[in-house]
Order: C-alpha cells, then structure tokens, then sequence
C-alpha cells in the first residue's frame, strides 16, 4: 500500500478482520522525509496485541485544603513485567486545578518517572502542595501519561468529585517590594539635580499599587569617606511625585555629597542611596570685563544717570520708572 506522512508524524495501520478482531502495526519510516512511500505489511505474521490489562486506573485519593494551602495525590499502579519490549517506558502526572468556568491552572511541575522492569507491579503516587492565590472554587484533576506500546501514548484523566473551596479573607498578602533608584547631578556650579523611581517588584502577588500616593523627601550628606550607619542626613527638599517618579532641582553650597531619597508608602520607608558621592563646584565669575565710568548723581529725590540703565529693588524687581537713551531721571520712592 501506499502510504504519505508529513515529518514528524508516526505512521500506523490498523487491521481489522472479518471475525471482528482488529491488530495495530508500527510502520518504521527510514528517511525523514515526508510524502508518499511504498509499504509493504506481511499480515501472516502481524505483531501481537499489546496487553491492556495490567494498567491500573490511576485514583486522585487525596485531596486537602488548609486556608489557602491545597495538597494532592495520585496513584498509579502497572504490571510491567512485558514493559521490556516497549520504546518509551515512562509515565508522567500533571495536576490541574479546573475553576468554574472550566479553566484548568496547572498546579505544581508535571511529574515524570521511570518504569522499571523485572518486577510484577511498579506503583507511583506523587503528591504537590501549594498555596492558591485566587480566592474561588476548584475542582481537582490529574492528568496521567504512560506508554502504550510502541510510540503510543495514553492518556488518563481524573477528576475530584468534592469541590475545594479558597476565599478571599484566607488569602495571605505579601508586603509590597519596593525598589527604588535615585539619580543626582550638578551640571551648573552650586546647583543640583536630584530624580527617584519607585516600583514594586512583586506587583504580581500584592496586586496594584497606588504609587501616586506615596511621597518623596530628598535628603543630602557631606561626606568624606564611605556612607555608613553614623553618617548624618540633612533634608534638602520635598520632591515633586508623579506616579512614582519624584524629582527636584535647586541651589546647594559647593562640596561634596550623597543623596539619599527616602519614599513613604502607607508607613514603609525605602531608601535609595546615591551610587557614587557627587562634587559640586563652586560658582566663581568666568570673566572680567572693563567698563567706562558710570556717571550717576541724586539730588531733591531723583536719580540722574548718563546712558541705558535700570534698576532693581533687593528682590529683583524692576523698579525703572523711566529709560531713555541719554540723561533721564527716576523718582525715588
């Protein structure tokens, strides 16, 4: 007969008689290649029917649920004295954890075992516990793989009658894993830019975090040496948070420092220390230029000056009530 394969795939002819009896066969593909071969099957001599009656039914016959903590156990049980003949002989078992809607979780890692020979029985009963995250109800399942004969696998599947039942209030809640970084630059002499994220590293298990919320004060240190437990912090400011970056930018004499960002989240502190101390310089001028003397008189409560100018009060302000090219005056107030 002819017969076509892709690659990859195993190739087996079922026979079936007259009398009603029916005889599988493995067909041994030499190339890897798939498409269309040639086969031929000497049906005087068809390999013998592989023996079923010495699989066991595999039994969940343990299932326990403390708060949210879930223990399983199966057993399986084969007579493996004619296993010798088989290609693959191993089994392997993977519990579930099947939800209302019919979703199954996988719970805990597949187990895989050998079946050893020259014995009448091989039993194997794994167990796993865990704990369960969600809070709802479950049904048990184990799914056993075994080999067959030949490259056939089988595949038995159980089910727990009884429900487990986790609830939300047994839940365990870990405590949030905050990271935080902090970075700090002085580009400009006397001035020095400080910025800080915070994240949870296990928002996987302790759900969403309202970062927001939290707060940002920066702190600073004059050091000299290595940062330790003695080492006294100063506050140089509240940072400007915004889910979960913080950032602040102002004056600070010159010299050397670290900074340090200490987070506050619902009553936990985390702080984060800058890697490497920081140098500020100091803000000397960078030029010296020369001017003509300025002529500038008062008198009876005016200013008189020659040229433009302007002035300013001790805050900056401009207080120039009057400017013109030339002579001008300013009442004084």
């Amino acid at each position: 007969m002819w017969v076509k394969k892709d690659k990859g795939e195993n190739v087996k002819v079922e026979f079936q008689f007259a009398d009603g009896s029916s005889v599988t066969t493995s067909v041994q593909w030499v190339a890897p290649e798939d498409g269309w071969k040639y086969m031929v099957f000497d049906l005087n001599n068809p390999p013998a029917p592989v023996p079923t009656k010495d699989i066991a039914k595999p039994s969940i016959f343990k299932v326990e649920e403390q708060g949210n903590l879930v223990s399983m156990i199966s057993e399986l049980t084969i007579g493996n004295e004619d296993f010798t003949q088989y290609e693959s002989p191993k089994v392997s078992a993977q519990f579930y954890l099947v939800d209302k809607s019919g979703e199954e979780i996988p719970f805990g890692e597949e187990y895989n075992a050998d079946i050893f020979t020259g014995s009448l029985t091989y039993s194997v009963a794994p167990s796993v516990t865990e704990p369960v995250m969600k809070a709802g109800t479950y049904y048990a399942k184990v799914v056993w793989v075994f080999p067959f004969g030949g490259n056939d696998r089988v595949t038995e599947m159980l089910t727990s009658q009884e429900s487990i039942t986790i609830t939300e209030e047994e839940l365990p809640r870990p405590d949030p894993e905050f990271v935080a970084t902090i970075d700090a630059s002085s580009e400009t002499p006397e001035q020095i830019s400080l910025t800080s994220y915070i994240s949870v590293a296990n928002e996987d298990e302790v759900g969403a975090i309202d970062l927001p919320a939290a707060t940002c004060v920066f702190q600073y240190a004059v050091v000299d040496g290595a940062v330790d437990d003695d080492t006294v912090w100063s506050v140089y400011g509240d940072g400007e948070v915004d889910a979960g970056y913080a950032s602040i930018t102002g004056r600070i004499d010159a010299g050397t420092y670290v900074f340090r960002a200490v987070w506050d989240f619902a009553g936990n502190q985390i702080f984060s220390v800058a890697s490497e101390p920081v140098t500020v310089e100091e803000n000397r001028p960078t030029a010296v230029m020369e001017t003509e003397d300025l002529v500038v008189l008062s008198a009876a409560g005016r200013i008189y000056a020659e040229g433009e100018f302007a002035i300013v009060n001790r805050i900056g302000q401009d207080v120039t009530a009057d400017k013109t090219m030339g002579t001008c005056e300013v009442c004084i107030s």
